[in-house]
């Protein structure tokens, strides 16, 4: 218990040492962006690679990860479009880009790399595959499409392609799955000089979400910021139910799924949400809330798993 609680407080410490840096202008503007590139290309990178190098073998269940984690991001996307068909153009923009999809690579990974053995960390990865489709292009299609109106825009999937294989860790990710399905693993000498780089991707994750986490205080946006955080993580513990007594998984995979639905907002939602035209000051604003909250649920889930 006293270990998951001091690395709560650890990765919170530094997310809250990131906004301080920002907010005092300490470092500049395009702070978070450095960070977030640097993580995605390298500290991310490497700490895959070593993951992956300790996976003993591939379970049958991780080969479904992607499916599943395309599965439920967009699952979630259109069972929010169900009971929004009477709402505004805004809401169902809102709604439909916080509610599904997660942050997994920058928020996600670094509790599970900790508490959880490489299989842990490799599912995780594999889960992204899928959540990754939906984040970087194929939900917004969806939304735009759903919502209507002057910005609505016609899927094309080569464009969905060209997006999603410009994602080095997404490009990695798949790599190496095809590499285990062979039986084929990461040298052990790459992994031993990924390693210190991959320690450094947990530091790196939360610091560049503390420089880039932002609050757009308005009035009139906390009843809807309430209402789009209760509604996702109800979700979230509903889908949970569902995943924990229902999916045919190991123990391990289905509490790295549930962590996974307990993530915050993915990142790119604000940007998403201003490409369809929608209120994306809101939209950024849920998200950067929800890193706060992510981090009491999943530190609760932790200690409810008996993470030590």
């Amino acid at each position: 218990m006293g270990s998951v609680l001091l690395r709560a407080f650890s990765f919170a410490l530094i997310i809250c040492i990131g906004a301080f840096l920002r907010n005092k202008k300490i470092v500049g503007p395009d702070a978070g962006h450095t960070a977030q590139v640097l993580m995605l290309n390298v500290t991310l990178p490497a700490a895959v690679i070593t993951n992956f190098a300790s996976l003993d073998r591939m379970e049958l269940s991780m080969m479904v990860l992607p499916l599943l984690g395309a599965s439920l991001s967009f699952g979630i996307m259109l069972l929010m479009m169900a009971f929004l068909r009477n709402a505004s153009r805004d809401d169902k923009i809102s709604y439909c880009n916080v509610v599904p999809g997660t942050n997994i690579g920058n928020f996600c990974l670094p509790f599970v790399q900790y508490f959880f053995p490489a299989a842990g960390a490799v599912s995780l990865c594999l889960y992204d595959v899928g959540n990754t489709v939906f984040c970087l292009g194929g939900g917004h299609a969806a939304i735009c499409a759903y919502a209507g109106g002057k910005t609505q825009e016609k899927f094309q999937l080569k464009k969905l392609l060209k997006t999603l294989f410009s994602s080095f860790p997404l490009d990695l990710y798949l790599a190496l799955f095809v590499l285990s399905l062979l039986g084929i693993r990461p040298p052990m000498v790459l992994a031993d000089f990924a390693e210190p780089i991959a320690d450094a991707n947990a530091f790196m994750a939360m610091m560049m979400l503390g420089l880039t986490f932002h609050v757009e205080a308005k009035l009139e946006y906390f009843k809807k910021i309430f209402c789009m955080l209760l509604t996702r993580y109800f979700v979230a513990a509903v889908v949970s139910l569902g995943v924990w007594f229902l999916l045919p998984m190991d123990v391990i995979t289905r509490e790295v799924v549930i962590i996974i639905l307990f993530g915050p907002v993915n990142t790119v939602a604000g940007a998403y949400a201003a490409m369809a035209d929608g209120d994306s000051g809101l939209v950024s604003c849920v998200t950067s809330l929800s890193i706060l909250c992510s981090m009491f649920t999943l530190t609760g889930l932790l200690l409810l798993f008996g993470a030590v």
